[in-house]
């Protein structure tokens, strides 16, 4: 029977180092490195307005400077009213024959909302995101508040700096 001697030469030992630096890399940065502060999503305070179209006049006042709005597909808390919503008439586009022109007529029983929304929102590279909901321009929300649900549309958007 023969016995096998054990060699070590200087490439086994580079080899066996480069393993130990590569398993200590991955144990340092998935392990040891405290990346809390990285983290910490970056928050602003943002202010969007809504445009709701086509809502029963008889409910355009039901919204208040201060109501909680909630996202009424997910049940949460996507801001706060601020100011009182502006209340516009509904226009409907038709052709004059007479004039060759395309001229606006008021639809009765209808309006058009703007609401302003103020909300805290975590910073992404993606955009804003208030509460797990993001938030837009153009963005389509179904918004519910304690009188009233109606779905609209972001239209415009301003962070705080």
């Amino acid at each position: 029977m023969k016995t096998h001697k054990i060699r070590i030469n200087a490439m086994d030992v580079l080899i066996l180092a480069a393993i130990l630096a590569a398993a200590a890399l991955l144990l340092y940065v998935f392990v040891w490195s405290d990346d809390s502060e990285t983290n910490q999503p970056l928050k602003t305070e943002i202010t969007y307005v809504v445009e709701v179209i086509g809502i029963d006049e008889q409910f355009a006042h039901n919204i208040k400077d201060g109501q909680v709005v909630e996202d009424a597909v997910k049940r949460g808390v996507i801001g706060t009213v601020k100011g009182t919503p502006e209340v516009r008439d509904m226009l409907k586009a038709d052709y004059s024959n007479d004039t060759g022109m395309e001229v606006y007529s008021r639809v009765p029983g209808r309006s058009n909302l703007y609401i302003t929304i103020t909300a805290e929102a975590d910073v992404s590279p993606r955009g804003y995101m208030v509460n797990g909901e993001y938030v837009y321009v153009g963005e389509a929300l179904s918004l519910m508040f304690p009188d009233i649900k109606c779905d609209g549309y972001c239209i415009r958007l301003d962070a705080a700096e």
